[in-house]
């Protein structure tokens, strides 16, 4: 077995420092071969998680938030390889539903002890997802929690973000303050929709997508 730790330094509210350094006392006390590589970039870890699929390694741990977990089963989906998280993001929502340790010393332990199960993926165009899928409002939180620098606050950063969109909300055509640029295409329920966070067509789909695809992870 080769584990390969793909962790994201920009992931939650405190530094990686202290985690990296028990990650690599519990793989050298086990003797087990490994190593680790930071993100520098979004995409990163997809790419990292890529090149380990090639290099062999068989089991992908996550050292991040959903968004990390989320880029590594993109590259490993259709594969035998195992993903592991553990969890230093500011939500860790897919961990909290999958019954994943919060606790990073558990999950730790977890990435050795846990028995692999099967898990569901969704996808929006080609882009796979674990987590659930929303557009609107939902889509224009989540872009201020990484734009407005919201990362600080942990969970309660959505908060925040909830509210500064809601009292930013122009109504009518669905308005938002604080334009971006990015533009989506979303389909769901057959319907397709064009939304942003800047301006969202009425009757903009929004909820989850479950049971398309399954991938391995340890629990």
């Amino acid at each position: 077995m080769k584990y390969l730790v793909i962790g994201n330094p920009e992931a939650g509210k405190k530094a990686l420092d202290g985690t990296l350094e028990r990650v690599r006392s519990a793989f050298e006390a086990r003797k087990i071969i490994y190593e680790i590589r930071l993100t520098q970039f979004p995409g990163h870890a997809a790419k990292i998680a890529a090149e380990g699929l090639s290099e062999g390694f068989t089991h992908m741990i996550s050292l991040g938030g959903d968004g990390t977990s989320s880029e590594i089963v993109s590259s490993v989906l259709g594969t035998e390889t195992v993903l592991g998280i553990i969890p230093e993001g500011s939500g860790n929502d897919f961990s909290k539903a999958a019954g994943i340790p919060l606790d990073t010393q558990a999950a730790l332990d977890n990435v050795f002890s846990g028995r692999p199960r099967k898990a569901d993926v969704a996808f929006v165009d080609e882009k796979c997802f674990i987590n659930g899928f929303g557009v609107g409002m939902d889509g224009a939180v989540a872009h201020d929690f990484g734009d407005l620098g919201l990362r600080r606050f942990g969970s309660f950063g959505y908060v925040v973000g909830a509210v500064i969109e809601a009292v930013c909300l122009q109504g009518g055509r669905g308005s938002w303050c604080g334009g971006r640029d990015r533009q989506e295409t979303a389909s769901f329920r057959g319907l397709e929709r064009s939304f942003s966070g800047r301006e969202v067509q009425p009757g903009s789909p929004g909820g989850h997508i479950r049971r398309v695809s399954r991938y391995p992870y340890n629990k």
